[in-house]
């Protein structure tokens, strides 16, 4: 995380950061202008990690002091089975910055202090699921029907073939065999929504952009009605 930027975005991975990147860019803010740095922790585990999570924010706020301080902090991860009990791990870690009992639906800002700390769970910070999840509402209409397949395809695989993945990360499978069947197939998620092969925005995709806007104040003109 670099030290002197007084606005910054933890995610859980790296398919996490393009999407992001690819979200913004189809709002109309593009990374060279971007005004807020994001920090890849690869992996859920080590944003769970209360002592790397406590000591990433506290070099964040020491390294800033040199700009204008550390103002925005957001973290952004994966609901997974309950949205709930995954915000209430992030309210422990952070129990320091008296986090609110509840989650908004909208994901959560809270300030304390001079610091506004962010909190988003995917996919809309009250349903299980993941960042696919969410990325899942954003294929098109002419794709639904293969998309159906895909799913179908997916659950075929575990119930009868015995497929090995973990049934919460059955929404990744189902998005990776849709994409897999794509020209050019088997994009990556930023790469995909770049392409259109993804459609922003949508409400659901709007929904994540407007708290990213809120935390960070990007000014993005929102059309009526997203």
């Amino acid at each position: 995380m670099p030290s002197d930027y007084p606005k910054q975005l933890i995610v859980e991975g790296k398919n996490d950061l393009h999407v992001v990147n690819a979200f913004l860019k189809a709002y109309g803010v593009i990374s060279s202008t971007r005004p807020f740095e994001i920090t890849n922790l690869e992996g859920k585990d080590n944003i769970l990690d209360q002592a790397k999570l406590l000591e990433l924010i506290e070099q964040a706020l020491v390294g800033a002091i040199n700009v204008q301080g550390l103002t925005s902090i957001g973290i952004v991860l994966d609901a997974d089975s309950d949205a709930v009990k995954r915000f209430e791990q992030i309210r422990y870690i952070l129990s320091k910055y008296d986090l609110p009992p509840q989650l908004p639906s909208d994901g959560l800002l809270h300030r304390v202090d001079e610091l506004q700390v962010g909190v988003w769970i995917m996919p809309d910070n009250q349903s299980p699921g993941n960042l696919e999840s969410l990325l899942q509402t954003l294929i098109p209409p002419s794709g639904s029907s293969l998309w159906k397949y895909a799913q179908d395809a997916t659950s075929i695989a575990k119930e009868q073939f015995e497929a090995s993945f973990r049934l919460v990360d059955q929404p990744k499978a189902e998005l990776h065999n849709w994409l897999a069947w794509q020209d050019p197939p088997g994009l990556p998620y930023g790469t995909a929504i770049k392409a259109k092969m993804l459609n922003v925005p949508n409400n659901k995709a709007t929904a994540f952009v407007r708290w990213l806007d809120a935390l960070y104040d990007l000014k993005i003109g929102f059309t009526s009605g997203l």
